[in-house]
């Protein structure tokens, strides 16, 4: 799980239209004390920029500068180029520069004296300091720029966890400290953490201290952290570092998912899948073809977190009037098998045949699908993949069906798909009345010489859409 270097290695462009916006504008020009290129001795300096802890590459740029009274000016471009290949980003407008500082960064705005001047420095859009700026001509570009005195600039950086030295000819800044930056096809851990927390209702416990270094308590993700590691979803990779602003891997993701759900490793064998990556891919919070040694891209995260609501709900909306049932997921352990015995002797006889029940009731419920065509709603029901296993379903009155290959709605007390053959690949056609109907998936036990609930659902229609719930076989 190995991510390229995000440092940019020579030099860095010259044009400042390279950035989509340049930093002086004409209020800039007016606000400045705006001079020729001719009035300044230019010289050209180094701006080296030195790696974080995990990545000690560097970045080097040599624009030009200049000194005036004893003040040394640097151009505020360049610096914010630099400055992109440690994740802080930069906005320009109205003669306010404002530092763009990812979450995951300690920001120190305490003992502010922000002063006077014709340009604002800003962190996240707090003023931190005004200072006066100078436009003058870049030679290298060619254009004109602003130029700002580099003392209040070490002020700002240092602000951010960027420690600066200046030797008259090279400006070393060093970004050792700061925790890396995750590329744009990346996810940090937190992000998931919070959304599983929302979901199942868990509330941020931003009580202290924290004993990671990267996430201290003032951090706005501590609360959600927190409280996930208190309740068991989320295991910190060690004592000291929390990893919430580490990216997302897919085993990580699975493994809290499982945890949320209250699974365990004692009770794995009653899960699909039996261990986090294949449970999670088997009931359908994975996004297709992702691999357990992946890093969640943006659009997985948001498919994840998508299929993790539509679990909950019971279902999602595929098109206009089609549902498609999703299996509300629980501990299989407690929910299906708990006390499945009779005289003592066990309903299934190995792992084996546990898993292929379970599995083929989440396929079945995860593959009904319902309809609705002007007020008319409608199940498909498919045909399920064990030997001995049936759907059953039941109403508050007679329950009407057509049979796979039938036109004509045949009515009874029951829906058996015993009695009503469905063969594979084929689906029958249910009606549901608003009240609704009682579906389940049933095996056979010939041993016994009796059957086993496996699963069941509530559908119903309700004044604004489907109401789908599951119902605990074991209560």
């Amino acid at each position: 799980m190995q991510r390229s270097s995000r440092w940019i290695k020579g030099g860095l462009a010259l044009c400042a239209l390279g950035l989509g916006w340049s930093v002086t504008s004409a209020s800039a020009l007016a606000a400045s004390k705006a001079k020729a290129a001719s009035s300044y001795t230019m010289q050209q300096k180094a701006i080296v920029l030195k790696g974080s802890s995990t990545d000690t590459t560097s970045t080097e740029t040599k624009p030009y500068g200049f000194a005036e009274g004893q003040t040394m000016y640097m151009p505020i471009w360049y610096v914010m180029n630099v400055l992109q290949s440690v994740g802080v980003q930069s906005t320009w407008s109205n003669n306010v520069w404002n530092l763009v500082v990812p979450k995951s960064f300690t920001v120190d705005l305490s003992n502010i004296d922000v002063g006077s001047g014709a340009i604002s420095l800003q962190i996240n859009g707090t003023l931190v300091h005004k200072v006066n700026g100078i436009a003058a001509v870049d030679p290298a570009s060619g254009k004109s720029t602003t130029f700002i005195p580099i003392w209040y600039i070490q002020q700002l950086l240092q602000r951010v966890g960027v420690k600066s030295q200046w030797d008259g000819t090279t400006w070393t800044l060093d970004a050792s400290s700061l925790p890396p930056v995750l590329p744009s096809n990346e996810v940090e851990t937190w992000q998931l953490i919070s959304d599983i927390n929302q979901a199942f209702g868990i509330s941020p416990d931003p009580s202290g201290p924290s004993p990671y270094t990267d996430l201290p308590a003032t951090d706005a993700e501590w609360g959600d952290v927190h409280a996930a590691i208190e309740k068991g979803i989320y295991q910190p990779p060690s004592a000291t570092l929390s990893g919430a602003y580490d990216p997302l891997s897919v085993q990580t993701a699975d493994q809290m998912l499982w945890n949320a759900y209250g699974m365990t490793t004692a009770d794995a064998v009653y899960q699909p899948g039996e261990e986090p990556y294949q449970w999670a891919t088997d009931v359908g919070l994975n996004p297709p073809n992702l691999q357990e040694t992946d890093f969640v891209t943006p659009q997985e995260f948001s498919e994840m977190v998508s299929n993790l609501g539509s679990h909950q709900q019971g279902f999602v909306e595929t098109g206009s009037g089609t549902y498609q049932i999703c299996y509300p997921i629980a501990d299989e352990a407690v929910a299906t098998f708990d006390g499945d015995t009779r005289n003592k002797q066990s309903f299934f006889s190995s792992n084996d045949a546990i898993q292929a029940a379970i599995d083929a009731t989440y396929q079945f419920f995860n593959n009904l699908q319902l309809t609705n065509q002007s007020g008319q709603w409608t199940l498909s029901v498919p045909s399920l993949s064990g030997e001995d296993m049936f759907s059953y379903i039941t109403g508050i009155g007679n329950v009407s069906y057509q049979a796979p290959g039938q036109t004509g709605w045949q009515s009874a007390a029951s829906f058996d798909s015993r009695v009503v053959n469905i063969p594979s690949g084929k689906s029958a056609v249910v009606q549901v009345p608003a009240d609704g109907l009682i579906i389940s998936v049933n095996e056979m036990l010939p041993q016994l010489s009796g059957t086993v609930v496996l699963g069941e659902l509530s559908i119903s229609i309700g004044p604004n859409g489907p109401v789908v719930q599951r119902i605990n076989v074991n209560s």
